[in-house]
């Protein structure tokens, strides 16, 4: 299920949900929404970061690996919901080959608008320090 993100027409709005009296004087009551689909290809994770409640272990009974198919139906799903971002994020997998993950950006890209596609920051720098010749699309 995609999820909505309210924004003014000038950036993310105030806890408050007003978007901040600055930006109100700015906008009046303009606003837009950001439609995004989070998609994560696994729960399963090296990092096993204490603030984080999603990573599993390998052999935890809750724990999963999508398919290439998996994360492209998902991609589509989002599309057919209008999503405005897809947001690549969860585990970083032991077992999988880092050709999985370029593998992965590379297929979305292909299939779906660069406009659509966005990356977590620890992505970035993992896919950035393993791969330097690779580039982000968009």
């Amino acid at each position: 299920m995609a999820t909505r993100s309210r924004s003014t027409a000038r950036g993310t709005s105030s806890p408050s949900g007003d978007g901040g009296p600055a930006n109100r004087r700015a906008n009046g009551d303009r606003v837009y929404f950001i439609v995004n689909r989070h998609v994560n290809p696994t729960n399963i994770c090296v990092n096993r970061c204490r603030f984080c409640a999603f990573s599993k272990g390998k052999d935890d009974p809750l724990a999963y690996t999508m398919t290439m198919d998996e994360i492209l139906h998902r991609a589509e799903e989002a599309r057919e919901q209008r999503a405005t971002e897809l947001h690549i994020v969860g585990g970083l997998h032991p077992d999988l080959p880092f050709d999985f993950y370029l593998t992965m950006l590379r297929s979305l890209r292909e299939r779906f608008p660069p406009s659509m596609s966005r990356r977590s920051p620890r992505w970035r720098s993992i896919i950035s320090t393993r791969s330097p010749g690779f580039r982000f699309p968009g």
